[in-house]
């Protein structure tokens, strides 16, 4: 099964702000000392990793939220309706895009001279841009399939309010196979993937899409020009002039 980055289906992850004020490094933890020339390099080895496993991750979240939705449309009585199989299926489909991509960056490293593995720098960003994309695809989905008791359910607590409570139960209960409260549950689970957190940081974790623009941007200008001698050769076509 693919393993999803980060998932905490009911809460929200721990975010933290770190400050580094006076902080003393031992000598034997610092990569480098002065030799600016070599930062570039080094990010771009780092994100690289990053996002070739974002790619990755990112599947294991969409399986995550094809459980969660299939989960919710049982609860709802719907799990068998075509429409949300369809559905479905859509959601494993944005899911293996997003593994193939990653997985793709991974294949297609290559081994430093100093014995690290790095994943292909140009599959490793698209395998974030393919990630944004397909997750923000799959978010979409979910909240389709699941209704509108993915944002607008009461609380479970409510059922616990004298006099109330069985009239919350009665009113939210679908499917005779769960209870009312299993409904909310499956409903909060949905909630979490398409009203939480999750897609403020899928797009920017790894860096922002702007940041993977610029690299293909960068490395596409690198290429164009033999690309570009490759289809005039192919139809007959002198660069910048006559046939």
């Amino acid at each position: 099964m693919k393993q999803p980055c980060h998932s905490l289906p009911f809460g929200h992850r721990n975010n933290y702000l770190i400050i580094f004020d006076d902080v003393f490094i031992p000598r034997e933890r610092v990569f480098m000392d002065g030799e600016a020339e070599f930062a570039g390099r080094l990010v771009e080895y780092f994100v690289a990793h990053h996002r070739a496993a974002g790619g990755s991750c990112k599947a294991g979240l969409a399986d995550v939220i094809l459980g969660a939705s299939a989960l919710l449309a049982d609860a709802n009585g719907a799990l068998k309706a075509s429409y949300v199989q369809d559905r479905l299926a859509e959601i494993a489909r944005h899911a293996e895009v997003m593994y193939a991509t990653g997985l793709a960056a991974m294949v297609k490293g290559w081994r430093h001279p100093s014995g690290a593995y790095i994943p292909d720098a140009r599959l490793a960003n698209v395998a974030k841009l393919e990630a944004v994309e397909h997750l923000k695809e799959a978010v979409a989905v979910a909240a389709d399939i699941a209704g509108g008791i993915a944002v607008n359910a009461p609380s479970a607590k409510d059922l616990a309010i004298p006099g109330l409570g069985q009239k919350v139960a009665e009113a939210v209960r679908a499917n005779e196979a769960y209870t009312a409260e299993d409904r909310l549950r499956a409903a909060r689970l949905v909630q979490l993937w398409t009203a939480g957190p999750h897609l403020v940081g899928l797009v920017q974790g790894g860096g922002p899409p702007a940041t993977q623009w610029a690299y293909l941007r960068a490395d596409l200008g690198s290429r164009l020009d033999d690309l570009m001698r490759r289809a005039a050769e192919l139809v007959g076509v002198r660069r910048g002039g006559t046939a």
